[in-house]
């Protein structure tokens, strides 16, 4: 073992910091069980964990408690693999309970898409969800898809928060519907009384008529949760408001369609602004340090001013929601003013369009969209703002026969970030789709027409 760490310099590292490598090497994968991608990479990620375990007695420990912390469930897999994996991971908590305290993330699958209409198919699996939801008692963070009506959900749901008692994290998820029940989802955590937990993301969210005749029991500034999280809200502003009311203090609001994702399902209001959700952010106007906002139904930075928010650091807005028409930038003081505000460091333009029908291309970032971020970024150079950083999400899909700026849409990136690296803010953005030899090759295709 000795001559082993000298030749090995990791293994020389206190255990803290190799926890933080295997941390930063492989990240929890987030995403629904039928992404090809996403199932790709969590293979990958158990694979290479399970073969680290095995290089020697020092690491094995400290991966192990990797390979165990993130764990997934099906109650009705898609595939014969996914439940035998399922099955084996059953069996080994069952026979080794020293394994149990080892998961900190779980994820639950309780009814697939692929099922969803086939509601005679059942979740053969549901046992499997039932004693993990017992016996791992040290869970941090947990995941539930697919809540629906069935009252054997919401009782592992129950169970859940019930055994959890350290939990920090709770999201609970739909695949296109849009039916958590969120007062009940409140009323059960008023009533187990979760003082730990923090963050909560919900989405789906429809109101029931039987719960909102109960609204009037909840007190206000009753929970501890500091980040709230919202995709496919299909509330009013009320019941938005209602629900910011809940918290002590709120830190971080993420919110993303105030419709359905699939853009055909209405939600039960269907003006939603900028302007509509100041009014309720105001109310935690002093404590909130990260919003990002995607996808309303009324575009346009009209009512809205971040400089109202005392403690916000960060900020993401779709560009879907800054332009009131498609590429109408608007570079003067007064609107540039509501976007920056003292304490601002990161702000983040979200170029993503998720609509099955229109997505991004390559023409959405171009000239226009660089002089504008160029002209945010001089103004809070003026105004001595402490703005950092730049973030931009970018994903074009490769359309040969789309009109397109002829010019890389990353190298006007490199160029504003070089540009800006004078003035201490940075430019990042995320990692390109389409290649420069590809994007050549689509110029050269383009022009021969």
């Amino acid at each position: 073992m000795i001559a082993l760490r000298d030749r090995c310099c990791i293994l020389r590292l206190p255990n803290e910091l190799l926890e933080s490598i295997l941390r930063y090497a492989y990240p929890h994968v987030d995403g629904g069980m039928h992404s090809p991608i996403v199932q790709e990479r969590r293979k990958e990620r158990y694979r290479t964990l399970a073969s680290w375990c095995l290089i020697c007695r020092r690491l094995y420990p400290l991966v192990l408690s990797h390979l165990y912390g993130d764990l997934i469930v099906s109650c009705n897999p898609p595939e014969v693999q996914h439940e035998s994996v399922s099955k084996l991971l059953h069996r080994s908590c069952r026979q080794n309970p020293a394994l149990r305290g080892l998961c900190k993330r779980l994820t639950v699958y309780y009814h697939d898409y692929a099922a969803s209409y086939q509601e005679e198919l059942g979740n053969p699996l549901y046992y499997i969800a039932n004693d993990f939801t017992t016996w791992f008692t040290g869970v941090r963070s947990l995941t539930l898809f697919e809540l629906r009506d069935n009252e054997r959900v919401w009782q592992l749901l129950r169970q859940g928060l019930c055994k959890f008692r350290s939990l920090t994290e709770l999201s609970l998820r739909q695949t296109y519907r849009y039916d958590i029940d969120l007062w009940r989802v409140v009323d059960m955590i008023n009533e187990l009384a979760y003082p730990q937990l923090r963050t909560l993301a919900l989405y789906g969210v429809t109101i029931r008529d039987s719960s909102a005749r109960e609204k009037t029991q909840r007190k206000p500034r009753t929970s501890r949760i500091r980040s709230l999280k919202l995709q496919c809200f299909m509330g009013t502003p009320d019941d938005l408001t209602e629900l910011f009311q809940w918290p002590e203090v709120l830190e971080e609001f993420h919110l993303q369609y105030m419709f359905g994702d699939n853009y055909s399902d209405g939600g039960a209001y269907d003006s939603w602004s900028l302007a509509t959700l100041r009014s309720i952010l105001i109310i935690h106007k002093s404590t909130l340090r990260s919003i990002k906002i995607r996808a309303l139904n009324i575009r346009g930075l009209a009512g809205f001013d971040v400089r109202e928010f005392e403690r916000l650091e960060e900020l993401s807005l779709s560009s879907s929601i800054i332009c009131r028409l498609y590429k109408a930038w608007q570079h003067d003081d007064h609107t540039l003013s509501a976007l920056v505000g003292p304490r601002l460091r990161s702000f983040e333009l979200v170029l993503t369009l998720e609509d099955q029908q229109h997505c991004e291309s390559l023409g959405d970032f171009g000239e226009t969209e660089e002089n504008w971020l160029r002209a945010l970024a001089h103004f809070a150079i003026r105004k001595q703002y402490p703005l950092r950083e730049i973030r931009i999400q970018f994903a074009p899909y490769k359309y040969e026969t789309l009109d397109f700026d002829c010019r890389y849409p990353w190298d006007r990136m490199d160029d504003l970030d070089r540009e800006l690296q004078l003035h201490g803010i940075r430019v990042h953005y995320s990692p390109p789709t389409v290649s420069r030899a590809e994007f050549e090759e689509l110029l050269k295709d383009y022009f021969a027409k």
